[in-house]
């Protein structure tokens, strides 16, 4: 790793930077959005709680806490498989 190098929160050194990145990154980042279009036609995401969530000032927007979500049929949907 250069000297200076900072690793993000969470991240891993050993999957993300060198000549050794980890095999399958691409493919997780190509599949992500997949799986989340997929459960999104097949579900309705929807807060659990009346609990407001506030976007709170970093570098990139983020809510003051993790909102508790429920995950619920569509109905009438269902997912090919």
């Amino acid at each position: 790793m250069p000297a200076g190098s900072r690793i993000a929160r969470g991240g891993s050194a050993e999957a993300s930077l060198g000549p050794h990145l980890a095999i399958g990154g691409q493919f997780a980042l190509t599949e992500a959005p997949l799986v989340l279009a997929t459960m999104i036609q097949a579900f309705r995401i929807e807060q659990s709680d009346d609990t407001p969530v506030i976007s709170r000032a970093v570098v990139t927007p983020q809510p003051d806490h993790p909102p508790p979500l429920r995950r619920r049929p569509q109905v009438g949907r269902k997912i090919k498989t």
